[in-house]
C-alpha cells in the first residue's frame, strides 16, 4: 500500500507515462473512503501541471463507469479515448452524466456506433464545456450529427475538432462553418468523408476562418472545381498546414493552390495522390507564396523529370525540410537535377544522389 508521502513525491516528479500508470494502479487499490475524501482532491490539483494527453484512464475504469459503477478514480482523468466500445442506449448517457466527465479536456471516440442521436446526447450536456479537443472516428454521425455539434452551446472552448470517416457532405461542412460557438477553432480535420466542391467556399467564410491554422480535407471529393472558389476571389483561411491528399485535384488544383499560396502562409502542404503532372509541379515551383514551406508531400502523382527539375530549380522552396516525390515517374534526369539543386538542402539533395 502506498502512503501519502510516496504519492506526493511521485506527483511532484517529472510527469511520465510510467508515473501515470503507477498512479492508476495505486488509485485502484486505495480504500474507497480515503480515496474520495483525501486522495482524489490532492491528485486532481497536482495533475494540473501534467500534460493533458498523459492523463488518460485505463479502459477498465471507463467500462466500469459505463456499466453503472461509481469510479471516483476517473476524476483524475483529463484525456479520454474510447475505442471499439459500444455507446448506444443508456451507456452514452452514463458517460456524459458522469460527475467526473467535466474534467475531460481531450476526447476521442472511435467506432462506438454513436450515430446522430448519440451526437445530440453528447452536445446536450454541460459536462463537455471544458473540452479543448474532440476527435470522432467511424461513428456514422452524418450531416445530422455534425449539425448537432455545430449548434451546441457547450463547445465554446474547442480548439481542435476532427471528424473522420463519418459520412459528412458539404451540408455538414456548411453547418460547421456557420457554427457561432466554434469561433476559436485552430485545427479542423474532416478526413475520409464525402466532402465535395462546396467545402472550400464554406470554409472561406467560416466563423473560425481567422483562427484556423490546420485543415485536413484528405480523402474527400473536392476536385479541381472545389478550389476554384479560393482561386477566383473568396479568401481562404490563412493556414500553416493544409492536407488535400486524395481529392482528384489534378493540375488545375495545383494551379489553384499555387495561385492563393501568398494568402495561406503554409509550412506544410500535402497534395499526394491527386493526379498532378509536371505542369502542376511547375506551378507549385513558381509560387512565391510557398517560400515558407517546410514540408511538401507529392507522392503518388504523375510527376516526371520535367516536374522534378522545376522543383529543383525553385528558389521559393529553399526552406524545405521534407520533399516527398516517391511513387512518381521521376527518372535519372529528374533525380540528377534534385541531387544537384542550388536551392534544396544538403539532406534533400543527398536523398537523390545516385
Amino acid at each position: 500500500m502506498t502512503d501519502f508521502g510516496e504519492l506526493r513525491s511521485e506527483l511532484q516528479a517529472q510527469p511520465t507515462a510510467r508515473r501515470w500508470r503507477w498512479l492508476c494502479r495505486k488509485l485502484s487499490a486505495w480504500p474507497a473512503e480515503e480515496l474520495r475524501e483525501q486522495v482524489i482532491p490532492y491528485v486532481v490539483g497536482a495533475l494540473r501541471r501534467w500534460p493533458v494527453s498523459l492523463c488518460s484512464p485505463p479502459t477498465g475504469w471507463v467500462e466500469r463507469a459505463l456499466n453503472g459503477e461509481d469510479v471516483p478514480e476517473l476524476l483524475a482523468a483529463r484525456s479520454l479515448k474510447i475505442e471499439g466500445i459500444w455507446l448506444g442506449g443508456e451507456r452514452v448517457r452514463r458517460l456524459v452524466d458522469g460527475y467526473w466527465f467535466s474534467n475531460i479536456e481531450q476526447l476521442e471516440l472511435f467506432g462506438n456506433d454513436l450515430g446522430p442521436s448519440g451526437a445530440e446526447l453528447f452536445t446536450g450536456t454541460s459536462s463537455l464545456s471544458g473540452l479543448r479537443s474532440l476527435r470522432i472516428f467511424k461513428n456514422a454521425l452524418g450531416d445530422e450529427g455534425v449539425i448537432a455539434l455545430a449548434e451546441s452551446d457547450v463547445l465554446r472552448r474547442l480548439e481542435s475538432l476532427e471528424i473522420a470517416h463519418d459520412q459528412i457532405t458539404d451540408v455538414g461542412v456548411l453547418a460547421l462553418s456557420r457554427g457561432s460557438r466554434l469561433g476559436g477553432l485552430v485545427a479542423l480535420g474532416l478526413k475520409g468523408n464525402l466532402v465535395g466542391t462546396g467545402a472550400a467556399e464554406s470554409l472561406a467564410s467560416a466563423t473560425f476562418a481567422r483562427s484556423l491554422a490546420r485543415l485536413d480535407l484528405s480523402s474527400n471529393r473536392i476536385g479541381s472545381d472545389g478550389l476554384e472558389h479560393w482561386y477566383s476571389g473568396a479568401a481562404p483561411p490563412r493556414l500553416s498546414d493544409l492536407d488535400l491528399f486524395g481529392n482528384q485535384l489534378g493540375d488545375a488544383g495545383a494551379f489553384a493552390v499555387a495561385g492563393v499560396s501568398e494568402r495561406l502562409g503554409l509550412t506544410r502542404l500535402a497534395l499526394s495522390y491527386n493526379g498532378i503532372t509536371d505542369a502542376g509541379a511547375a506551378a507549385l515551383a513558381r509560387a512565391r507564396g510557398l517560400a515558407g514551406l517546410r514540408r511538401l508531400e507529392l507522392f503518388g502523382n504523375q510527376i516526371g523529370d520535367d516536374g522534378a527539375r522545376a522543383l529543383a530549380r525553385s528558389e521559393h522552396l529553399s526552406e524545405l525540410e521534407v520533399l516527398q516525390l516517391n511513387l512518381n515517374p521521376v527518372g535519372d534526369r529528374g533525380a540528377h537535377a534534385l541531387a544537384n539543386s542550388k536551392f534544396l538542402s544538403d539532406a534533400l539533395r543527398a536523398q537523390w544522389a545516385r
